[in-house]
């Protein structure tokens, strides 16, 4: 029997006990809680790490390609363009008229050959869906165009090379147009002439495609910020009527301002944006290291570009889409290759 008197130390004594042992549960509980938590941190910190210095590559890679072809650049000779009386396929320009194909593998080859071969990168908007210009509205204003600049420029046009999407990008072969398609910025900033072919037409389906259609367009905002961003403004002409005549891009340069907000222009699928990214970051790089050494900030109209792209970046440059991808652009301008942090 337990004395009645030393009840109560027996009971102290086991809440005593219990509580050391709740304690020392406690102490391991938290300290097992602790060395979790801990690890996590670790881990995320690792796996932070990793991610920003991902970010980092991708951002240097993609500067590096932005001026490189992922595939060839063909160009059609402008003799054989004026025979023809309309724009060819790629296919049947490369299996019907292929000693009017100039092939150029990398941009070195294109610069090289501009002594003796006058290239155009002719820029349009497609007003039907199957083939860009069914009517030649398009094919007789490029052609009197080109005639004119040739006048203008004393070009020899037997001696003129055209670049225009549906006669120099593989139609057939959905992989190939991709790598085709992802050379753009290179094809149009290499070109000796950047031509912009947007006349008002009525369209097939009874719509009015014209230069403010052109111009709301993703990919031909594209085209042209790809020449801006390397070149400037030189040697880049637009024709929006059926008149002969061409006009400058320097002389209104102020109808050309919105071309660098890519992702805020027309694309008929979304997933193009995302796939452009790596793109128009490594074309904002571009501009960047244009602006840091002034090269192209002294002609007047070029500074309105360079205000537009650096007063307001995040609207350009949507983090739906790019994250932190412009951030590390601007490191990369600053510090090159070298480390950086964030």
């Amino acid at each position: 029997a337990i004395d009645p008197q030393r009840e109560p130390l027996i009971f102290e004594k086991l809440a005593i006990s219990l509580s050391v042992v709740v304690a020392v549960l406690l102490c391991c509980c938290a300290c097992g809680v602790s060395r979790h938590f801990w690890k996590s941190y670790t881990a995320m910190k690792v796996e932070r790490a990793r991610s920003v210095a991902e970010r980092k590559q991708r951002v240097l890679t993609a500067c590096a390609e932005v001026g490189q072809f992922a595939f060839p650049m063909y160009c059609f000779s402008f003799s054989t363009f004026k025979m023809l009386n309309r724009i060819i396929t790629y296919e049947e320009a490369r299996d019907k008229h292929s000693g009017s194909v100039t092939v150029f593998d990398q941009v070195s080859q294109l610069r090289d050959a501009a002594e003796t071969k006058t290239t155009i990168f002719v820029s349009h908007q497609w007003y039907a869906s199957v083939e860009p210009d069914p009517d030649n509205h398009h094919y007789n204003i490029i052609v009197r165009a080109i005639e004119g600049l040739s006048l203008d420029r004393g070009l020899d046009p037997d001696h003129i090379w055209l670049w225009i999407d549906y006669t120099c990008i593989p139609q057939r072969s959905l992989p190939l147009q991709r790598l085709s398609i992802r050379s753009l910025p290179a094809y149009a900033s290499g070109a000796t002439f950047f031509l912009v072919v947007a006349p008002s037409v009525l369209g097939r389906n009874r719509r009015i495609f014209d230069f403010q259609t052109y111009s709301r367009r993703g990919w031909c905002r594209l085209e042209q910020w790809a020449r801006i961003s390397t070149r400037g403004l030189e040697d880049m002409y637009f024709c929006i009527g059926d008149e002969f005549g061409f006009t400058p891009v320097s002389d209104e340069a102020e109808n050309f301002v919105k071309v660098m907000d890519v992702f805020g222009g027309e694309f008929t699928d979304d997933a193009d944006r995302y796939a452009l990214v790596d793109t128009v970051v490594g074309l904002y790089y571009l501009l960047l290291q244009q602006e840091s050494t002034k090269k192209l900030a002294e002609h007047p109209a070029m500074s309105m570009f360079f205000s537009k792209a650096l007063r307001d970046p995040h609207k350009m440059f949507p983090r739906q889409y790019f994250e932190d991808l412009i951030e590390i652009t601007v490191l990369a301008v600053r510090h090159g290759e070298a480390d950086f942090d964030l």
